[in-house]
């Protein structure tokens, strides 16, 4: 059966895949792919529809809980932060607690004080940063969460933090 454009834009619009226009009409992905551009159109790629099928069929508190997991992977660079060594240690951290580890580790085992620390941390806020203990709290958060076989964070009382990486 022969479809018009108006017809493949309108499965488009429902939401359907190239793949499932394509079999809906007997003709291929590309050509669909073609069709719809000419009308200034696109079609839910083959992922995006796998995601909202996924999150579709889960409870609403799970499907936030897993969005927020996938944000939380792609916060890297939908926030334009580049990828870092330490993205490799496999480490769930926060922003904030992400932040402060690189400058930590930039360092290379010298002293960084309170002063670069929220320097690094909070390059981007607008307006009344937080009190300087807040950064006791994400050199607590990040020890939790940093295995002994990679690095540590050394404390010097008055001074700062070093962080003294495993060989």
């Amino acid at each position: 059966m022969k479809h018009n454009s108006a017809q493949l834009a309108a499965m488009a619009a429902d939401g359907m895949s190239l793949s499932e226009i394509a079999d809906e009409v007997g003709s291929t992905a590309r050509a669909i792919r073609v069709a719809l551009r000419r009308r200034g159109l696109r079609a839910v790629h083959e992922t995006e529809q796998t995601l909202r099928a996924k999150v579709q069929t889960m409870r609403p508190h799970e499907a936030v809980e897993y969005l927020l997991g996938c944000l939380q992977q792609l916060a890297p660079a939908l926030c334009g932060e580049a990828a870092h060594p330490i993205d490799a240690w496999g480490l769930h951290l926060q922003p904030r607690e992400r932040r402060l580890l690189i400058a930590l580790h930039d360092a290379r085992g010298a002293m960084l004080s309170r002063d670069q620390a929220m320097a690094a941390v909070y390059f981007d806020a607008k307006g009344d940063l937080p009190g300087e203990k807040i950064l006791d709290v994400f050199v607590c958060r990040i020890r939790a969460k940093l295995p002994a076989e990679r690095a540590r964070i050394i404390t010097t009382w008055g001074q700062g933090w070093r962080m003294k990486v495993a060989e």
